[in-house]
């Protein structure tokens, strides 16, 4: 049993501005924010050095010595890694 109240366009019309996309407003640059990068390295090794951050690394056919950041994944294959 639903009871009808004559207050449906009200709320039709409070759901549709409310799911209506937000004004666009240009975005502030953080500078704690980084666009780190992925790295993949087929058939060499790769050293990650203390100052360098990446965000997934690859490593096919070679070694891995990573001394820097890895924000995601690490994946070596056919190689070893030291950390």
């Amino acid at each position: 049993n639903v009871k009808e109240t004559g207050d449906e366009s009200a709320v039709t019309n409070s759901l549709e501005k409310s799911t209506a996309p937000a004004e666009s407003k240009p975005r502030k640059s953080s500078s704690h924010h980084r666009d780190y990068r992925d790295r993949v390295v087929i058939g060499n090794s790769v050293i990650l050095e203390e100052d360098e951050t990446v965000a997934d690394m690859v490593v096919i056919g070679g070694s891995a010595e990573i001394y820097g950041k890895v924000r995601s994944d690490l994946v070596v294959i056919g190689g070893s890694v030291t950390l």
